[in-house]
């Protein structure tokens, strides 16, 4: 029995398409994502830690559409339940979630770093 390989959490495909063979364009918006989801991940710990569930809330709607066009649906589902929680101050399976969200948007996180590693720029 071998070992199983988990998916990929991000799938690159419609940034590849976007970017129509521009190299540049395409690492810019790694870097975009890249640097908005360690934001977005910061954010959204420091405003659950602080009970700032509105905030909260914002700051998973905010990374919504980028992991939606990544079609990332588990990160995605995630996102959404936590801005879900956030704006009902329903805050019982918050730290699950969370755990969740966490883990993937770190795998999330490699991924990109990989991805921008395997891009070459031109110089």
């Amino acid at each position: 029995m071998s070992a199983r390989v988990p998916e990929k959490i991000l799938d690159f495909s419609n940034l590849r398409e976007l970017s129509e063979g521009d190299q540049e364009f395409y690492v810019d918006m790694l870097q975009t994502f890249r640097d908005g989801c360690k934001r977005g991940l910061v954010d959204i710990e420091k405003n659950m830690r602080q009970k700032n569930f509105d905030k909260m809330a914002d700051s998973a709607h905010k990374l919504c559409s980028s992991f939606m066009h990544m079609q990332a649906n588990e990160v995605y589902k995630d996102l959404k339940l936590i801005e879900k929680m956030g704006r009902e101050n329903d805050t019982e399976k918050l730290e699950i979630t969370w755990k969740s969200l966490k883990s993937n948007l770190m795998i999330s996180l490699e991924e990109v770093l990989k991805e921008l590693e395997n891009t070459q720029t031109p110089h």
